[in-house]
């Protein structure tokens, strides 16, 4: 019963709460879509609905085939109980017949047999099927909002990502795509072309991302602790300002990558390609460079911190000549500014300003 104020469909009288049926002509609060056509219809042609015909005129057996034909699965039964019945009927004569039951039980196996192995072939296939099917329509949407420079965008592709991820792809196409601000920790993609994509204030934590193709991406502001960049080509990658406290960059080209303010304590750059990149104010500390190629002393020092950093033997020894209070034990302690989250809205070209260092920043 409504516990509400309603309106009746046969009279239009307005009922109480709690009534279940109309107080002025008895017609149900409750009543089946099609008492509810008649009842408006009779309404409409100013003949109001006799009590006598509100309940269902249906027989028994209307009913009962209405409500078969309402569902596929009752379909299907009373089709199945039909053929058995005719075929019981029809041989029904020889069920005394020995050899007749032998043939009805080796059939049986055999249907059996049949069900099992092409059934779970069959469902195997539509699972594939669907699944293919799935991923396609995934990788249309990417594609539907790549270059298209909205909170929308970002939301619709990360959101295709991580379902694309769930089925176990991990190679898609995201060259272009706009995802700021994207929530993808824990994603796992391989050799999936990512070149000139803008993760800006993304998080990506304990990501892991294997021999993907980063070409002047922006990762400015982001998240990245505990996240894998093993193998990849980032060349010109923006990185500025963003957490990558335990960041595995082994084995990656960085050459002429952006570090401006960057918190890069514990990160492994073993391996790396570091040849003209900028290092203005990040925070090395503890980090690893043993490896690396394309060292320049000069950009080093121009660091914030590189206490308990490990290098090569003749990088620490320049560095030692040159700048010997960043290797400073206790540099490591000294604080940072605060970095503050950049305002909704804010472009990449703007966060690139902001993040400059203030010679860079005076020629803008």
């Amino acid at each position: 019963m409504p516990q509400y104020r309603w309106s009746c469909h046969a009279c239009s009288t307005a009922n109480p709460p709690g009534e279940v049926a109309c107080t002025q002509c008895g017609f149900p609060a409750e009543a089946e879509g099609k008492l509810i056509e008649r009842a408006l219809e009779a309404r409409a042609n100013g003949v109001p609905l006799s009590p006598a015909s509100i309940h269902d005129s249906r027989t028994g057996l209307q009913k009962l085939t209405d409500s078969i034909l309402a569902s596929e699965l009752r379909i299907a039964g009373l089709a199945l109980a039909l053929a058995a019945i005719a075929v019981v009927a029809v041989s029904w004569g020889r069920y005394n017949n020995t050899e007749f039951l032998d043939g009805i039980r080796v059939e049986a196996h055999g249907m059996l047999m049949d069900i099992v192995v092409i059934g779970m072939f069959i469902l195997w296939l539509n699972q594939k099927r669907d699944a293919k099917e799935r991923a396609r329509r995934y990788a249309e949407e990417i594609d539907d909002y790549r270059e298209w420079h909205s909170g929308e965008a970002s939301h619709r592709i990360s959101g295709a990502i991580r379902r694309l991820n769930s089925m176990g792809r991990e190679f898609i196409f995201l060259s272009r795509c706009y995802l700021r601000r994207a929530n993808l920790k824990e994603i796992r993609l391989v050799r999936s072309p990512m070149h000139q994509v803008d993760l800006g204030e993304s998080s990506l934590r304990n990501a892991r991302l294997l021999e993907i193709d980063l070409d002047t991406a922006f990762i400015g502001y982001a998240d990245l602790r505990g996240a894998s960049f093993e193998r990849c080509n980032m060349p010109r990658v923006r990185l500025m300002h963003s957490k990558a406290h335990g960041t595995n960059f082994r084995g990656s080209n960085l050459r002429k990558a952006s570090f401006n303010g960057a918190l890069l304590r514990g990160a492994d750059l073993r391996d790396c390609v570091l040849a003209d990149c900028v290092f203005d104010g990040a925070d090395f500390g503890g980090a690893d460079f043993r490896g690396a190629t394309g060292l320049d002393v000069n950009g080093l020092k121009r660091a914030h911190s590189l206490a308990y950093a490990r290098f090569d033997a003749d990088i620490e020894a320049a560095l030692k000549q040159v700048c010997p209070e960043l290797l400073n034990k206790n540099r490591r302690r000294t604080k940072l500014p605060p970095l503050r989250r950049p305002p909704a809205g804010t472009t990449t070209a703007e966060l690139e300003v902001s993040a400059a260092p203030p010679a860079a920043r005076s020629d803008a």
